[in-house]
């Protein structure tokens, strides 16, 4: 009826399909499965997003884990390889010999001579005697005593000419033994300078030393004494800063800066060096000498006097001589301290005839001075190496007798 019509619209509301019950379950039920597979169908899609990134992620971590592999192999490899070559430079030297007391007895005198207190060189000689007859083919050691013979060819009243045959002879053993020996070359560097006037050889025997060992400080001082000899300065002075790097409390090595800042002519700074030696070495009469011939070359002769003074002092020469010392400065300055110095060769225990020829250029003695450096050239005066450097040879330059001289030294 309409009635029952219209009750059938209300209850479903306006506009609305009306169904039975078992259509409507279905509707549901469909609409719940329709979610149903998007739900799934989300969870998937999430799930397969998931396992993407998670495969990136894996792949990622295994890149960077590769990446740290090769670079930790890379850092073992380098710490390996630096290890040895540290190994090689800073691990325990070569001593060259398997003779312990031998090795010994070498660094002993090695530490003896490098004080080059004369009263230690015979002990020094005979140390290293004893190691070459415990092992014959110890060739540091023969190169050692090729230095130690040079040394005592340097001290006067010795037999030069003798001690430096020995030194030559005991070198020849050395380099027989090892050809490669650094030490070698810088004896034979200093030899050829010194006593061959060889300057061409002395040079590429320096070189040859610094080549075969950069790290040795002998090298490294020889070629300094050859530079400054030869009036290149500046070479010298880098190159004896190149010893003192390597062993800075070394007292040849800082004696020989102080020398080539001398022959340099950069007093100064010359000065400075040796009172620094003064004051951080036992008393030693050559650093008293070396000062006060700095200081008078700087026109600090009260100075000088005072430092000359004190040296005598300390070697306990006679007050009688001091004295003649102090008046000959009040009465006629530093000429009067020179006259009593060539009076008194022995109060300064390097004097030989170069020095004296020195003394006398000083004071105006132009034929004293020839005669004298004559003797040294006759006698082969290692101090002759530096005749062309001389700063006390200054006033006898432009003698014609002076390049004569030169031409001789360069001839041999």
């Amino acid at each position: 009826t309409g009635i029952d019509d219209d009750s059938r619209k209300a209850a479903h509301g306006p506009g609305k399909p009306t169904t039975n019950g078992f259509s409507g379950e279905i509707a549901v039920n469909s609409v719940a499965a329709e979610t149903s597979q998007r739900n799934l169908a989300g969870i998937a899609e999430n799930n397969l997003v998931s396992s993407r990134r998670s495969r990136t992620s894996f792949t990622a971590l295994m890149a960077y884990a590769g990446i740290a592999l090769v670079f930790l192999a890379g850092f073992v490899l380098y710490t390996a390889v630096n290890w040895r070559n540290f190994a090689k430079t800073n691990g325990p030297p070569d001593r060259g010999t398997k003779n312990e007391e031998a090795y010994r007895l070498y660094r002993q005198a090695e530490n003896l001579s490098a004080r080059r207190n004369r009263e230690n060189m015979p002990t020094a000689m005979d140390d290293l005697n004893r190691a070459v007859s415990l092992d014959p083919n110890f060739a540091r050691a023969w190169a050692a005593k090729a230095h130690l013979h040079r040394y005592l060819a340097e001290y006067p009243g010795g037999d030069q000419g003798e001690q430096y045959k020995r030194s030559m002879e005991a070198l020849g053993k050395a380099l027989a033994i090892d050809p490669n020996l650094s030490e070698a070359h810088s004896a034979l560097c200093l030899n050829k300078l010194r006593y061959e006037y060889d300057s061409v050889g002395a040079e590429r025997a320096c070189i040859r030393a610094v080549e075969l060992d950069p790290n040795s400080s002998v090298s490294h001082k020889a070629y300094a004494t050859f530079l400054f000899s030869k009036g290149r300065f500046d070479q010298a002075v880098a190159e004896i800063k190149q010893a003192l790097e390597i062993q800075p409390l070394a007292l040849e090595n800082q004696q020989t800066y102080a020398l080539a800042l001398y022959y340099s002519r950069r007093y100064e700074e010359e000065e400075i060096q040796w009172k620094s030696l003064i004051e951080s070495n036992p008393p030693h009469g050559y650093l008293y000498i070396r000062l006060f011939i700095s200081l008078k070359q700087q026109g600090k002769e009260d100075e000088a006097f005072d430092y000359l003074l004190k040296k005598l002092t300390m070697d306990h020469v006679e007050n009688q001589i001091i004295e003649r010392f102090r008046t000959a400065y009040a009465t006629m300055g530093w000429r009067g301290v020179t006259i009593e110095r060539i009076k008194h060769p022995e109060i300064e225990p390097f004097t030989g005839p170069f020095d004296v020829a020195c003394l006398y250029a000083t004071v105006g003695d132009k034929d004293k001075a020839f005669e004298h450096l004559e003797k040294a050239y006759l006698q082969r005066s290692y101090r002759m190496a530096v005749l062309q450097v001389e700063p006390q040879l200054d006033a006898i330059r432009d003698d014609p007798r002076f390049d004569e001289l030169v031409r001789q030294m360069e001839s041999k």
